[in-house]
C-alpha cells in the first residue's frame, strides 16, 4: 500500500514564496482512533529561512480589516508564528533542510505526493527551491480536483455549503479545504473551528480527513499501487 505526503504552505505577500511549510506522510489504509483517519507516520513544520524572517506574509489588500487575510492582521499572524518557534512548536529551516528531510522520506517510502491546491502549492514549493519534484505527484491527484469531483453532485453538500454560507461571491458552492472538511467533521459529528492558514495544522487536521474520505470512496486508489506501478508524473 502506497502512503502519501500531503503538503501544504502559507506564502509571502512580494515573491510568492513559501514562508511556512508542512508536510504529514500518511499512510490511508490504517486509520486510526475515533474519527478514522489515516495513520501519520511523520510530519514536519517548518518557516523557511530567508523567506519567513524577511517577507512579509500574503495579505489581501482589498480585504476588510476584520479580515484574517487583511493587510493590518499581518503584523498579529507573524506575532503567532514567532510564538511557534519559541514554544518549540516550529522550526525555521532553510530550503535545502527541508529537501533533506523530504528525501529520506522519499527513500524510505517513496510516497505520491498531493495537496489540496496542488499546481499552487507545487508552483511556490518549486520558486522557494522546496524539492517536490523528487516524488511521484501530478494534477490528477490534487485534493481539490477529486474532492470537488466527488461532492459537486452531493445534495447533502450543497445544503450543508449553502446553511453554512460556504458560497462564492458569485453565487456558487465552495469547494476549499474549509468547506469539504467542515462537511466532513459535520456529518461524523465533530466540530473543528475553520482553518488556522498555518501549514502544518491544516495539512493535518484538515486535509487529511478529505483525502481518508476520498480514498474511501475509491479517488484515491492509485495507492492500492506497488511502489513504481504508475507513470512518475511532471504536472
Amino acid at each position: 500500500m502506497r502512503k502519501l505526503l500531503i503538503i501544504d504552505t502559507e506564502t509571502t505577500a512580494k515573491n510568492q514564496s513559501v514562508a511556512d511549510f508542512g508536510a504529514v506522510l500518511v499512510d490511508l489504509s490504517k486509520p486510526r482512533g475515533a474519527d478514522g483517519y489515516g495513520q501519520v507516520i511523520r510530519e514536519l513544520g517548518s518557516y523557511v529561512y530567508g523567506e519567513f524572517d524577511r517577507l512579509e506574509l500574503w495579505h489581501d489588500p482589498y480585504a476588510p480589516p476584520e479580515s484574517f487575510w487583511s493587510k493590518l492582521n499581518v503584523a498579529e499572524r507573524q506575532k503567532a508564528q514567532e510564538v511557534e518557534v519559541t514554544s518549540g512548536n516550529r522550526n525555521i529551516a532553510a530550503a535545502n533542510w527541508i529537501n533533506h528531510w523530504l528525501a529520506e522520506i522519499a527513500d524510505e517510502f517513496a510516497p505520491i505526493c498531493t495537496a489540496y491546491n496542488w499546481r499552487f502549492d507545487r508552483d511556490v514549493c518549486r520558486r522557494t527551491g522546496i524539492n517536490i519534484d523528487q516524488f511521484q505527484h501530478g494534477m490528477e491527484w490534487c485534493l481539490w480536483g477529486l474532492a470537488k469531483r466527488h461532492y459537486a453532485t452531493d445534495p447533502a453538500y450543497t445544503a450543508h455549503c449553502i446553511a453554512n454560507d460556504y458560497m462564492t461571491p458569485k453565487g456558487r458552492i465552495q469547494f476549499t479545504a474549509d468547506s469539504v472538511s467542515n462537511f466532513i467533521f459535520w456529518q461524523r459529528g465533530n466540530v473543528e473551528d475553520p482553518e488556522p492558514h498555518t501549514a502544518l495544522e491544516d495539512a493535518k487536521i484538515y486535509e487529511l480527513p478529505i483525502a481518508q474520505e476520498l480514498f474511501r470512496h475509491g479517488l484515491l486508489d492509485v495507492l492500492k499501487s506497488p511502489t513504481g506501478e504508475t507513470d512518475n508524473a511532471t504536472s
